[in-house]
């Protein structure tokens, strides 16, 4: 929808600035003063130059501002099309009913709602947000806080129904205020790329807010997010990946391997202390299998309590 506008206003330029030289004959005036240029002097070069002030005189820009007008009407027709949309979700995005008799949310969780841009994602999330709650979660939230990175249409209306709008992403202090006991439902839409560049403010959200532990890998410093809820089915990674054939990095030399495995077995559970906040672990291995097992077991107690 963005996109469509954006070319709307940009034909509109265009069109004016076709109808300004239109008007005041500026291309032609242009094209007659290369008649004195020194080498427009020959008889052929004259030629081209009459037979070009013609061209766009009778012909060239009645045909191009035909056109951008011409264009210019479809894709205003396009937005009012897609504005209309917008402003009945319930049209444009009907959820299935036995989708949702079927699975609902617990608490904690979160959802991700990707797509291209002007996808429709912030219409969908409204229709979800004011229509459907209660279908998707067992226990609808008791707040709900809206943070957006840039303001859309699609937000217009939601604080009537309980919905508290913010711009950008909250700090700590805030998040407590918001959400004093009972909890609530936490939107953040177009903040995880575009508005919050803090990856401390989002590791903080994701650890307090969503029922997720933390972790960072020493080996590539990426900050990496596993979701432990009983309903958990995804491993979120942010950073850039590692390679297929790329190992972590040893900062200990091989001739010492031997010795630091004795130590380890000599310290036992003391040395696993500080492991907490920093896991050297490469999250193509050990974690990500930790977290297939997981899905392994949560999708199996699913379907025996479906049998049941």
């Amino acid at each position: 929808m963005h996109a469509v506008h954006a070319r709307i206003k940009y034909q509109e330029n265009v069109l004016k600035e076709y109808k300004k030289h239109a008007e005041n004959g500026t291309i032609l005036k242009r094209l007659k003063s290369m008649k004195s240029y020194p080498k427009m002097q020959s008889p052929e070069a004259q030629k081209r130059v009459n037979e070009a002030c013609h061209q766009v005189e009778c012909t060239v820009l009645d045909q191009a501002i035909r056109e951008i007008k011409k264009n210019l009407a479809a894709h205003k027709e396009q937005y009012q099309s897609l504005l209309q949309q917008r402003q009945n979700p319930t049209q444009s995005f009907e959820l299935s009913q036995r989708w949702c008799e079927g699975f609902k949310f617990k608490s904690p969780n979160s959802i991700l709602i990707v797509g291209p841009s002007g996808c429709g994602k912030t219409c969908f999330t409204k229709s979800l947000l004011l229509q459907h709650l209660d279908e998707l979660f067992a226990s609808p939230p008791a707040f709900i806080h809206y943070c957006y990175g840039a303001w859309q249409d699609g937000c217009r209306g939601m604080h009537q129904h309980g919905i508290k709008l913010h711009d950008n992403l909250p700090d700590e202090e805030q998040l407590k205020q918001w959400f004093p006991k009972d909890g609530g439902l936490l939107v953040m839409d177009d903040l995880m790329t575009e508005g919050g560049d803090d990856k401390e403010v989002k590791v903080k959200l994701f650890r307090n807010h969503l029922g997720t532990t933390t972790g960072k890998c020493t080996s590539t410093k990426l900050i990496v997010c596993v979701t432990m809820t009983d309903n958990s089915q995804d491993l979120d990674v942010f950073g850039e990946p590692i390679e297929e054939d790329e190992e972590p990095e040893n900062t200990d030399d091989e001739d010492n391997d031997d010795e630091g495995e004795d130590e380890d077995k000599d310290d036992g559970d003391d040395g696993n202390d500080d492991d907490d906040d920093n896991v050297g672990v490469n999250p193509r291995s050990k974690l990500k299998q930790e977290v297939k097992d997981h899905m392994k077991t949560t999708l199996a107690e699913q379907e025996e309590e479906q049998e049941k």
